[in-house]
């Protein structure tokens, strides 16, 4: 009796667990219009606009953006799993990049990672964009951290398949800034500008 209990609540959560995640595209959509109060998450609202110029890190953290984080940060690896359904609107895939950016270190590299995996296995299971992005996402606390950290080996294994994959595309500019963050020469330029009151 004991065991049929077990079983039956462990089916139960696998049962809400799947419930759960088929609305997860829905969930995320829904919290990306609340960011910028747009029904069609255009590519063209002004809104979107200024933001995607400066980055959220330039005062636009509202409190939309803040719970689609915490959504994000909770279900990173399902999303770089299923990023074929936020990929492909411009809006979302800023916007969701961007929160991933906005979670944490630990996030960070570790949806990014998955992410070259994706493309290392097939290039069309997303742009180039989106990996390009993740060398230094803009306007986020992430901008500098490849840089950085070029010196771990985690963070260096980052950057080195990052850079086959540029040579691979044939992405001169992309490939040339991997490099930059590689060979450490980010990192000194970066410590030499906060040095001389730079930021």
């Amino acid at each position: 009796m004991r065991n049929e209990i077990r079983m039956a609540f462990i089916a139960a959560i696998a049962m809400y667990s799947c419930l759960a995640q088929t609305g997860l595209d829905t969930n995320i959509y829904a919290q990306v219009r609340a960011v910028y109060g747009d029904e069609t998450l255009s590519s063209d609202s002004r809104r979107f606009c200024a933001i995607r110029g400066e980055g959220f890190n330039a005062g636009w953290m509202n409190d939309g953006f803040k719970t689609l984080c915490r959504t994000v940060s909770n279900n990173c690896s399902q999303i770089a799993s299923d990023w074929h359904i936020y990929g492909t609107n411009e809006v979302v895939n800023y916007t969701v990049l961007s929160a991933v950016c906005f979670s944490g270190w630990n996030v960070y590299t570790n949806f990014t990672e998955q992410m070259l995996a994706h493309f290392e296995t097939d290039t069309n299971s997303c742009q180039w964009a989106t990996i390009d992005f993740l060398v230094a996402p803009p306007g986020t606390p992430q901008e500098r951290s490849l840089a950085m950290n070029y010196d771990l080996p985690a963070v260096s294994n980052i950057l080195v398949r990052m850079r086959a994959l540029a040579i691979s595309i044939d992405d001169v500019p992309s490939k040339a800034s991997i490099e930059y963050r590689l060979s450490g020469d980010a990192k000194q330029d970066f410590l030499d500008m906060k040095a001389a009151g730079a930021w």
